[in-house]
């Protein structure tokens, strides 16, 4: 689903429309703390909305490796960036390190790497990055524990409500504990030591969401095929319907995003 034409363009369309992905990137970006000359590999690039704000930083002194495992993904991040000093490879991020040449000095990856086998892209990354080589990635607080925000539970809980309210299991009660695992600091640093990495910064940032912003983040990109794999397409329109109507217009939602860097110790 996720690497279909549609999706590819509901996501190119949402991102252009909404300031989540746009904020995302720039807050990853300026962490990397990327230098001109660099060669940069943007990981699951998706419709090309990391690969610029890294441009930014370079200039026309380094290089950017755009790579995704969707093609029509890609299709739309090539017709975007005509850049000479841009390339894009069609891959899984877990096989990265059977196509890109050379060592190189960052990898960053948006809103993507949860969904990849991390285990075997921190592997396949770590083979590419020179010594003391970064890895930036980050996590929204669907998928990790972040401190404590209140608002950012709101959501989840009133969803809850609401799906229990149509007879089905809860987002709480049956999609974290059955379909995710809800990272936390200490297990994603846990994970990067295990892989020959040391984590070097850590940051969380707030993001401000509208009501229409989640609807359509929630209801266009499939997320709540994913939240509930066994409903119907109408049961998870109304289920989300009725979520969005009942949510308070003067204390909607926020999302926290975890921000990490990673960085190669062997």
């Amino acid at each position: 689903m996720w690497n279909g034409k549609s999706t590819a363009e509901k996501y190119d369309k949402y991102a252009a429309e909404y300031p989540m992905y746009k904020e995302t990137n720039k807050f990853l970006v300026e962490l990397a703390k990327i230098n001109k000359g660099m060669t940069v590999l943007d990981l699951a690039c998706g419709t090309g909305l990391t690969t610029p704000e890294i441009l930014k930083k370079l200039g026309n002194s380094g290089k950017v490796i755009s790579i995704d495992s969707s093609k029509y993904m890609l299709d739309i991040a090539k017709g975007k960036i005509k850049q000479e000093n841009v390339s894009f490879v069609l891959s899984p991020a877990e096989n990265v390190n059977e196509l890109v040449k050379g060592k190189i000095g960052l990898v960053l990856c948006n809103s993507a790497f949860w969904q990849t086998d991390m285990p075997k892209t921190l592997q396949a990354i770590h083979s590419i990055l020179k010594q003391e080589g970064k890895f930036v990635f980050n996590f929204p607080d669907q998928f990790f524990q972040s401190k404590d925000n209140p608002k950012s539970k709101y959501l989840r809980k009133v969803m809850a409500e609401v799906a229990n309210e149509y007879g089905h299991e809860s987002y709480l009660d049956a999609v974290i504990p059955k379909t995710f695992k809800l990272w936390t600091y200490e297990s994603i640093k846990k994970l990067l030591e295990s892989n020959s990495f040391k984590l070097t910064d850590y940051k969380e940032f707030i993001l401000k969401r509208t009501a229409e912003d989640i609807k359509e983040h929630l209801g266009t990109l499939g997320v709540m095929a994913i939240v509930f794999p066994n409903l119907t397409d109408e049961e998870r329109a109304k289920i989300l319907d009725k979520t969005i109507n009942r949510l308070d217009e003067s204390n909607l939602p926020d999302t926290t995003w975890a921000c990490f860097v990673a960085e190669k110790i062997i």
